[in-house]
């Protein structure tokens, strides 16, 4: 028996393809004149149930307009809300940024029919962004998403020839992204912002959660996600070490109802190259515990609950009695930003203190080139399905860290360590 999904008894063949028997509704008898239930049994081949179901929904429309090619009816609007009705594993923040783009898309191509859209059109549409003022970056995450639409569409064989492969030989949105190289030019302002903070006296302006944002991010080069998605479970303070196992994402009400998301999601994390095991600085370790005893303390007095060991929650919400249900997902980006204006430097931001992270283990830390992709969380998905391999490069990484621990230093306080006593030491 098949599974009954959006009205559909799909029926899996084991052989790459689905069937399925449709209720066309009713149709007279070509001999008898009587009118019967017209009930016929479809078969197409894809690569899962919901892309079967996909197919099978143009199927149906054609049946039901007399052979009449269903593609020609479709617009842009309607194979972008496909693409995502099959991506359905797709992670909720890359839904969620993807927002910004289907909009855009959606006001000029949307009501368009996706077979009458030629590639001028869509180099028109890129070269009127560009004048508009957007950046290289997000020029080129324009085509992406555009490319990613097409390619799709032409998988799914709604378009015959794709329009994109016209647009591979023209530059607009092939900008390099220059965020990667950003960290280059900005290492000292982000090392300032991170030392006026690292040296101001705990206050609620820059508290001790301030500060363990800061090391935890350049301790594990963690993604913001990575960061707040962190729990007491994933800190093994007696071990001095930390695991990245998941992402937190959080959204404006806005974002949530668009994307059909709840306003806050565990996902996993990035890629499965992303989950990894680190070693913790002394110093980290030394104001986590403190922060552990702040935040148990905290909670005690409120008589209030931290079932999921959340390491960041938002206190100023936590009433007497209360459960905390979920993380926080901000605090540093804010404080980041009111120090860059304060120090008078370009605004930083968390990816900054990752990027500085990353470049000062390049630099300075001799490791394999395999070691450092591992501690980053750059490591490619296949590299991580030995379940020795975690174990094997968190060995790796701890011989380097005494290395890394004095580099960490350099970096949040005034005294600076000689990098060749780093390497010979």
């Amino acid at each position: 028996m098949g599974k009954k999904i959006d009205k559909f008894n799909v029926k899996d063949n084991n052989d790459g393809t689905y069937s399925c028997r449709l209720s066309i509704g009713y149709r007279k008898d070509p001999l008898t004149g009587k009118t019967k239930q017209y009930r016929p049994t479809l078969t197409v081949t894809a690569s899962s149930e919901s892309e079967a179901i996909a197919l099978l929904t143009l199927e149906k429309i054609k049946l039901y307009n007399k052979g009449k090619n269903v593609v020609d009816q479709l617009t842009m609007s309607d194979v972008i809300k496909r693409y995502y009705e099959i991506k359905t594993s797709l992670r909720a923040n890359t839904r969620v940024k993807d927002l910004f783009y289907i909009d855009k898309i959606n006001k000029r191509f949307g009501t368009e029919n996706i077979t009458d859209i030629r590639f001028n059109h869509i180099l028109e549409f890129l070269y009127a962004l560009e004048k508009h003022g957007y950046s290289k970056t997000t020029l080129r995450n324009f085509r992406n998403a555009l490319r990613k639409y097409f390619n799709f569409a032409t998988r799914q064989k709604l378009i015959s020839e794709n329009p994109m492969i016209q647009l591979t030989d023209y530059d607009i949105g092939k900008g390099e992204d220059t965020m990667k190289h950003r960290s280059e030019s900005v290492s000292d302002d982000v090392k300032k912002v991170i030392r006026y903070i690292m040296k101001q006296k705990i206050c609620r302006s820059y508290s001790l959660e301030h500060r363990v944002l800061i090391l935890l991010t350049l301790e594990g080069n963690l993604r913001p996600a990575e960061l707040y998605g962190l729990t007491w479970n994933d800190i093994d303070l007696t071990e001095a070490s930390m695991e990245i196992n998941k992402d937190f994402s959080s959204f404006t009400t806005k974002e949530a109802e668009k994307a059909n998301l709840p306003r806050t999601v565990i996902d996993d994390t990035k890629t499965r190259g992303s989950h990894r095991l680190l070693p913790l600085s002394s110093i980290t370790v030394k104001l986590l515990t403190s922060f552990k005893k702040e935040c148990d303390s905290f909670l005690k007095r409120k008589g209030a609950k931290n079932p999921g060991k959340y390491l960041f929650f938002q206190k100023q919400e936590v009433k007497p009695g209360m459960v905390v249900k979920n993380a926080c997902g901000s605090g540093l980006k804010s404080k980041l930003y009111y120090a860059s204006k304060y120090l008078q430097v370009k605004p930083i931001s968390p990816y900054d203190l990752r990027r500085l992270a990353r470049t000062e283990r390049e630099n300075e830390l001799e490791l394999k080139d395999r070691v450092n992709k591992y501690v980053i969380g750059h490591v490619k998905d296949n590299d991580t399905a030995d379940p020795r391999y975690i174990t094997t490069m968190y060995s790796a990484a701890k011989k380097s860290h005494p290395i890394w621990e004095k580099i960490l230093m350099s970096i949040i306080t005034e005294n600076n360590v000689n990098k060749t006593e780093c390497k010979t030491n």
